[in-house]
């Protein structure tokens, strides 16, 4: 009775902690995001936009204050040059950047641009201030970016200053499409020409609607909840993430969202019951894969004639991951990609001596687990610090080396645990990045997103790749 008691304690302590990570609690310390592409920096306190001065493009040219209508001379090329820290380029002046004037240590020194050379006052970080805002800080003097005087005069000048915290040192950064993006469209791709290909890890430029699946697709109570992009054109590719152990769809909700804000349609489940094993799960998986492809068909489906039902993926995590490792080799010629996060299943370790009791199809699905079936591209993440039997001790790493002759991705998270997959970024910035440009490559078939399948800027202990276009 007390071991009982003790398991049933440790069941109810995992499901707390992953319904916390859900809703979003974060470490104390902010985090420096990395970005990659063209922005318009709007501040905070008025709405307003930093703006090139009088559209000019000589050494000296005032960063100012002005009305945002996103014109040439409120945009920026934004690119990382070392670790945190970036360029910011003005469109219009594409050999300048901005430079803290004389590289001056005092509070009200000007931001103007300057030809660039790299120096530490012509580099920045992105300091995460939540809801998807940052403070711009300054490599040579550690201020931030500044509107002088809290102003919201057109024209005022931008400045450097100690950080306060204050809206007008707060900026929301809006994404623009790039007119340089390499290449056209690969045959039969999804592209879309509102998000240019890049290291693009926070909210994408759609909206956002969901509705709940509707057909009994598991037994009641367990629910699906569909994710889609509200103003994309279609068509859409999909994804069905498959829950942990002892976890409802609640405790990683926050990727539906962001998949759909990116153009791709995401499915969030529960399964039967919270308690159900590795090979109850993937059957249920697989049911909500099937139900997603009726829904381009369904009467009154809100994504009628909207799907491409060739691009449909899968993900989960713990005994989610697992359980798409057996879809993903059960039905390799019916997906398009897998990805698993802290994957978990015992059965991934076959052998035969010590399973030799199991039944021939525990067997067969302890084959699919492996990966050896696996054919289709697969982006296995894990975290260093998971050294439980839910997703650690080598099982991420088992499978990855079973998959051959496909594309195949294994990042190893030096400073994540088991909790650490709630949310696209709750592992950093660049897990979400490197997720995003993978399904974009693979299950869009957006090619153009290839060279953004890089390792993520956290520190890693494993990064290996394989047959990457």
């Amino acid at each position: 009775m007390k071991e009982n008691h003790k398991i049933k304690v440790t069941s109810i302590m995992y499901m707390i902690v992953l319904m916390l990570m859900a809703v979003g609690i974060k470490g104390a310390f902010a985090e420096n995001a990395i970005i990659n592409g063209t922005y318009s920096l709007i501040v905070t306190q008025s709405g307003k936009a930093l703006d090139t001065s009088q559209w000019g493009t000589i050494d000296g040219t005032n960063i100012t204050l002005n009305d945002y209508w996103g014109g040439e001379s409120q945009k920026f090329i934004i690119t990382p040059v070392d670790g945190i820290w970036h360029r910011i380029t003005p469109v219009i002046a594409p050999d300048q950047a901005f430079d803290v004037s004389k590289c001056s240590p005092n509070v009200g020194a000007n931001i103007q641009t300057w030809s660039y050379e790299g120096g530490a006052c012509q580099q920045f970080r992105f300091a995460e201030t939540g809801n998807g805002t940052y403070q711009i800080i300054t490599r040579g003097t550690d201020m931030s970016l500044n509107v002088n005087n809290l102003s919201e005069e057109n024209d005022t000048n931008v400045m450097q200053s100690t950080s306060t915290g204050k809206e007008n040192q707060i900026f929301t950064l809006r994404r623009h499409a790039e007119s340089h993006i390499s290449g056209n469209c690969p045959d039969g791709a999804i592209c879309r020409d509102e998000e240019a290909p890049g290291l693009y890890d926070g909210k994408g430029p759609y909206n956002v609607r969901s509705y709940e699946l509707p057909g009994a697709y598991v037994t009641l109570p367990a629910t699906a909840r569909v994710y889609y992009p509200a103003n994309a054109e279609p068509p859409y590719s999909g994804i069905v993430f498959c829950p942990p152990f002892m976890t409802k769809q609640i405790a990683f909700a926050a990727w539906g969202p962001w998949f759909a804000s990116h153009g791709m349609v995401l499915v969030t489940m529960d399964t039967t019951t919270i308690f159900d094993q590795v090979t109850a799960r993937d059957n249920q998986q697989w049911r909500v894969v099937k139900a997603l492809r009726e829904e381009n068909t369904r009467l009154g489906s809100p994504l009628r004639g909207k799907l491409d039902t060739d691009k449909i993926g899968i993900m989960g995590w713990s005994m989610g991951g697992g359980a798409s490792w057996i879809n993903a080799g059960k039905h390799r010629d019916e997906l398009k990609t897998v990805i698993s996060l802290a994957g978990h299943n015992m059965t991934a370790w076959f052998n035969t001596d010590i399973y030799s009791w199991y039944s021939p199809k525990e067997l067969l699905d302890a084959a699919y687990a492996s990966g050896r079936l696996i054919k289709i591209p697969a982006l296995i993440i894990n975290g260093a610090l998971d050294t439980t039997i839910l997703g650690g001790l080598g099982q991420s790493d088992g499978v990855y080396r079973s998959i051959s002759n496909t594309p195949k991705v294994l990042a190893v998270l030096g400073l994540a645990g088991h909790f650490a997959w709630g949310y696209p970024t709750q592992s950093g910035r660049g897990v979400a990045a490197l997720v995003l440009a993978f399904e974009k490559t693979f299950l869009d078939g957006d090619t153009r997103w290839a060279p953004y399948i890089q390792k993520p800027s956290a520190p890693m202990r494993k990064w290996r790749t394989s047959d990457l276009p």
